[in-house]
């Protein structure tokens, strides 16, 4: 407790497997823990900020399972297990072990490497566009569920690697599906 800032490749590469961000943490600077693939365990203190540092800071780490965010913590939150900045409307990270991930639809945008290490085996968008929607994102899910004739489709078929694209046609079938998916907390 006290420290403000982690500097770039502070931790690059070590043994490190529990990591907890202290409270008083507001800064982490480009790859503070890149290639740290033991780490299982990832806590964010209440004072973090995404300043786009954070996208790379443990979430390139391979066996990263489990995130939490300090409940005073005013910009992440995690939902279903997955860290989203929610002042920048952004999916940040999926833990590995996720298999099926529902994102919210007041997502705008998916971190590039949201999904590192990790093959989800449904992704289900329910947003009919993305701000940001990076190729590598959702590159090797089994099976995308989108809207069809939306930003989201245009981008699954040109660029998704998955097996299946699931393409919702019209509004009873939207709503039927989204009254199939049980509690989402994120209306």
């Amino acid at each position: 407790e006290g420290l403000k800032t982690i500097e770039s490749q502070a931790f690059e590469g070590c043994g490190l497997t529990y990591v907890k961000l202290p409270d008083s943490l507001k800064a982490l600077e480009f790859d503070a823990f890149d290639r740290c693939n033991n780490l299982e365990y990832l806590y964010i203190g209440k004072n973090l900020r995404n300043d786009h540092y954070v996208q790379t800071l443990a979430f390139l780490c391979l066996n990263l399972s489990a995130i939490e965010v300090s409940g005073l913590n005013e910009q992440f939150k995690i939902i279903d297990g997955a860290l989203y900045d929610v002042c920048h409307k952004e999916l940040i990270r999926v833990p590995s072990g996720v298999k099926e991930i529902t994102i919210p639809k007041w997502v705008e945008a998916i971190s590039e490497d949201c999904f590192y290490g990790v093959t989800p085996e449904k992704v289900i968008i329910r947003t009919p566009s993305l701000d940001n929607i990076y190729n590598s994102s959702i590159d090797n899910a089994v099976n995308i569920v989108c809207i069809a004739d939306s930003e989201v489709e245009e981008w699954a078929k040109e660029y998704a690697s998955c097996s299946n694209i699931t393409v919702l046609n019209s509004a009873s079938e939207i709503n039927s599906f989204i009254n199939s998916i049980a509690n989402d907390t994120q209306e």
